[in-house]
């Protein structure tokens, strides 16, 4: 196993917090809360949780990740890192977490939690329109 850095896509800050802009995992986010969080121009939820009504929601996403790019709301790294993470949690306390891109050449990959095929293949779709996955949630 090996551990590389990347070049992460952020928040810009001059458009906001970041953590205020910041969604719970899509798996913990109801629909109403989905709906509320999106009514916020440029909340994450857009990105993780597009909205259900539209045509094709996983596409919509990805054209709102694309014009973000566009319009600075989203920065692109200019260096390889490792990303430190810092997620708080409902119950109380906080878990940190570590984003890099990880070659699990001849090892296997477990599961960390019971998933449920429909969500695995719909996670799996969004996934490929938006490229690259924007969410650590999501693996």
């Amino acid at each position: 196993m090996q551990l590389f850095a990347f070049c992460a896509t952020r928040y810009n800050p001059a458009n906001g917090d970041p953590g205020s802009l910041a969604a719970p995992a899509y798996d913990q986010i109801d629909d109403a809360q989905a709906r509320r969080l999106r009514g916020r121009p440029h909340h994450f939820t857009h990105l993780t949780r597009p909205d259900p009504s539209t045509e094709d929601p996983h596409a919509e996403a990805a054209a709102t990740q694309l014009r973000w790019l566009d319009e600075g709301v989203l920065l692109e790294e200019e260096r390889p890192a490792l990303y430190l993470y810092l997620t708080r949690l409902a119950t109380g306390g906080s878990r940190l977490g570590l984003c890099g891109l990880l070659s699990l050449s001849g090892s296997k990959v477990r599961p960390h939690e019971q998933t449920v095929a429909g969500t695995v293949e719909e996670r799996l779709y969004l996934l490929r329109k938006e490229r690259p996955d924007i969410d650590p949630h999501l693996t």
